[in-house]
C-alpha cells in the first residue's frame, strides 16, 4: 500500500512507528497488540529504521501524520530510499510536506526514491517527488483463494432464482473440517493466522459453490505495455495547490 501527496504535515525526524524493546507492559501480561507491529520486516529488508529530513521543524499536522503511521504500519518513505536518503525540502526549498508513505511489504520494492527540480508548471510552490518501483522484486502472495482480477476468471452474479442451488453445492466434507478446525482452535489465544486461515476455508467454500452454481467468465483483462526500460504514471494530486508526482514501474 502506498500513499503520497502534500500532507501539510512538517514532522522532522520523529519516529513514524512504534519502538518495541520487550520491556512494555502489552509484553510483560502478554497482551494481543491493537496493531501487529511489524518493524522487525526493517532489518529483514534492509532499510533504514531512522530516516533523514533536512526540515528539523514539526507542527501539528505532522503529529497527526506520524500517529497515522504509527497505528496503520505505513512508513515515511522521504529520507529512507535511494537518491533522497537525506530528506530533501519538497516546499519552497524550506519544508517537507510531501511525502510518500507505504507499508514496508512496499517499500522494499521501490528502488529508488528522489525530489525532482521545482516547476511552475505543475505547482506554485511544491517539487515533484518521484519513486522508482520494480515490479521484478514483488514477492506478494495471494494464498489459495482466487482473486477475480488477478485469475482472469470472473464469477457471474448472484442469482436469487438458483439459492437453494447454490446451498446445495456448498461442500460439506470443507465445511465439517472448518467446525472441526474451530472447535479445536476456540479456546487458543487470540491469533490473526488462526482467524486468517478460518476466513480463508469459508471464503473458499463460497467461491467454490458459486462457481458450480452460477458458472464464470473470462475477465477481459488490459495489457499494461511498457517500453524497454519501464512504464511510467504520472499522478496529479489536488491539494490547495497542485501536486504532482510520477511513478516509474520497472520491468
Amino acid at each position: 500500500m502506498c500513499l503520497n501527496g502534500d500532507f501539510n504535515s512538517r514532522t522532522s525526524t520523529d519516529a513514524d512507528f512504534i519502538p518495541t524493546d520487550g520491556n512494555d507492559i502489552s509484553d510483560i501480561l502478554n497482551l494481543p497488540e491493537i496493531t501487529e507491529n511489524d518493524t522487525y520486516k526493517f532489518e529483514i529488508y534492509n532499510i533504514p529504521i531512522a530516516r533523514n529530513n533536512k526540515d528539523k521543524t514539526k507542527n501539528n499536522y505532522g503529529k497527526l501524520l506520524l500517529d497515522l503511521c504509527k497505528f496503520t504500519n505505513m512508513y515515511i518513505i522521504n529520507g529512507r530510499i535511494g537518491e533522497n536518503m537525506a530528506g530533501e525540502r519538497t516546499s519552497k526549498n524550506a519544508a517537507v510536506v510531501d511525502y510518500f508513505i507505504g507499508s514496508l511489504d512496499f517499500i522494499n520494492i521501490i528502488s529508488n526514491s528522489k525530489v525532482l527540480d521545482f516547476s511552475c508548471l505543475y505547482s506554485d510552490i511544491h517539487s515533484p517527488i518521484d519513486i522508482d518501483v520494480d515490479i521484478n522484486k514483488c514477492t506478494c502472495e495471494y494464498g489459495s483463494v482466487p482473486i477475480n482480477s488477478m485469475s482472469g476468471e470472473k464469477i457471474k452474479k448472484w442469482d436469487i432464482n438458483k439459492k437453494e442451488d447454490f446451498i446445495i453445492n456448498l461442500d460439506r466434507e470443507k465445511i465439517s473440517e472448518l467446525e472441526n478446525y474451530l472447535e479445536e482452535t476456540k479456546s487458543f489465544p487470540a491469533d490473526s493466522n488462526i482467524i486468517n486461515k478460518a476466513v480463508e476455508n469459508i471464503t473458499n467454500i463460497f467461491v467454490t459453490s458459486a462457481k458450480k452454481t452460477f458458472g464464470t467468465l473470462k475477465n477481459k483483462s488490459k495489457i499494461l505495455r511498457p517500453n524497454s526500460t519501464y512504464c511510467k504514471i504520472q499522478c496529479f494530486f489536488i491539494t490547495r495547490t497542485w501536486s504532482y508526482c510520477e511513478i516509474q514501474l520497472l520491468f
